[in-house]
């Protein structure tokens, strides 16, 4: 698969088109705008050089990659995610330019497991996701310097949505047993209720557990050379599939798609898939395994997004409509980090991810907007997010940024992140927004703002 290398450009003039149709169309603005801080945070998910030559020639160390390492990547997280507030780990979201895949975070609105249905007009395809974004990752894992290298090992990556926290058990080798969220499992025995945290003390590493009738469902698939999906109890990925190069990974997603096989003991209506065809996107919460660094992780995501026809495309309730769209998947990782990823000290703004292919805000539909105008007043209300320009510099404070994901024009149906900055116009609060100045030093304004208060 040919592969464009491309980061798109920090701005776009809009000289050759109707500055009447334009939101601040009397001073020919731009349709967005750059400042110091989107600047930063596109550098840090800047794309590695290599992929134009195709996956297949692409060495697998020049993924994730740059010859300073400034390249390495973002974290991005709802802070209301829904999941309770005393967890020692968080699930976030890792955001890199070498990842392809579109709709890369968890939505606030809509129903997951069934993306087609509306909900005020509108779904979840459509509406914005408001989170902190970290560039810092020395303030969630140890030696970062060296999270670039082949041998770094210190965090816990899952390619796809997997409730690592909630869902998941995590193995007691010494023990023989698996420690899950408030029950105990020895290996071959009933299982026991036991106050016992899971996976969520300890980094999110575990197997995919059905929490009603206490039993491990990580599904099976051995291929023709004895590789299973999974290395250990753990459910740490098998290793063996990597390849050397950028198309590690491939043999992975066609052995779940050929020999995928559930355990004993499970309600076939809870896993309906097994026998009635494809199944729908969130089956690979259960079946996705987890690697010990973002290059594994980056290149397991891509190819679940190549290959996806190891899920229904038909548009069902359950279902992706990616025969509408390519656009129309779910594309996130789910990465456990320390809860330090919530103190705002350690933050770089607040993002407002744009639906995929929406470049600017002023395109959201009406319903989408008024959902982002109750988001943000989510942060607020929660000291998360100070209005003003006088907050600007302040963590937590006004400070916030858009992020677009736009097909990257390769035909190949992949997608690249951009940090930006743009006007806004909610019911109860509007985004302010001046570009940045590099003649005269200038590094420009992206802040929110109550509505009724001009922008500076």
């Amino acid at each position: 698969m040919l592969l464009t290398s491309c980061v798109v450009a920090a701005s776009q003039n809009v000289s050759n088109r109707n500055l009447g149709s334009l939101r601040g169309a009397g001073r020919a603005r731009r349709l967005w705008e750059t400042t110091d801080v989107t600047e930063r945070l596109n550098y840090a998910i800047e794309q590695s050089a290599g992929w134009d030559a195709g996956a297949e020639n692409m060495p697998y160390e020049s993924v994730y990659s740059s010859a300073d390492g400034h390249n390495k990547g973002i974290i991005f997280r709802n802070y209301f995610d829904g999941l309770p507030d005393d967890l020692k780990y968080k699930v976030a979201t890792f955001w890199h330019n070498d990842i392809f895949t579109p709709s890369q975070a968890y939505p606030t609105n809509g129903e997951i497991a069934a993306p087609n249905i509306y909900y005020d007009d509108t779904t979840s395809w459509d509406t914005a996701v408001v989170g902190q974004v970290v560039s810092d990752l020395s303030t969630l894992w140890e030696d970062v310097d060296s999270i670039q290298s082949d041998s770094w090992d210190k965090g816990t990556f899952y390619a796809h949505d997997s409730n690592a926290v909630d869902k998941r058990c995590v193995w007691w080798e010494d023990q023989n047993a698996y420690e899950c969220p408030g029950f105990w499992c020895p290996w071959g025995e009933d299982c026991a209720d036991a106050e016992k945290p899971g996976p969520s003390a300890y980094g999110g590493r575990g197997c995919h557990v059905n929490l009603d009738i206490r039993k491990i469902d990580q599904p099976d698939a051995f291929n023709a050379d004895g590789l299973n999906l999974v290395s250990s109890p753990n459910c740490e990925c098998e290793y063996g599939f990597k390849d050397g190069t950028a198309n590690s990974w491939a043999g992975w997603v066609e052995d779940f798609k050929n020999n995928l096989v559930q355990k004993d003991g499970l309600p076939a209506d809870d896993y309906f898939w097994y026998t009635k065809g494809a199944p729908p996107q969130y089956a690979m919460d259960y079946g996705i395994c987890w690697v010990r660094n973002p290059r594994d992780m980056i290149l397991l995501q891509n190819q679940l997004h190549f290959q996806n026809d190891w899920v229904d495309h038909s548009g069902g309730t359950w279902s992706p409509k990616l025969d509408d769209s390519p656009a129309f998947w779910w594309g996130w990782n789910e990465v456990p980090v320390p809860a330090s990823v919530d103190d705002p000290q350690n933050w770089d703004a607040i993002a407002i991810k744009l639906p995929t292919g929406v470049d600017t805000p002023g395109s959201l539909t009406d319903d989408a907007s008024g959902m982002l105008d109750t988001d943000l007043d989510q942060y607020v209300q929660a000291n998360l997010l100070l209005p003003g320009i006088d907050n600007i510099g302040l963590r937590p404070g006004s400070y916030v940024v858009f992020a677009k994901q736009m097909d990257d024009g390769s035909g190949s149906n992949n997608y690249q992140t951009e940090f930006i900055c743009s006007e806004w116009q909610g019911a109860t609060y509007h985004i302010c927004s001046v570009s940045m100045d590099s003649a005269t030093g200038f590094p420009g304004q992206c802040y929110i703002e109550y509505q009724g208060t001009p922008c500076a």
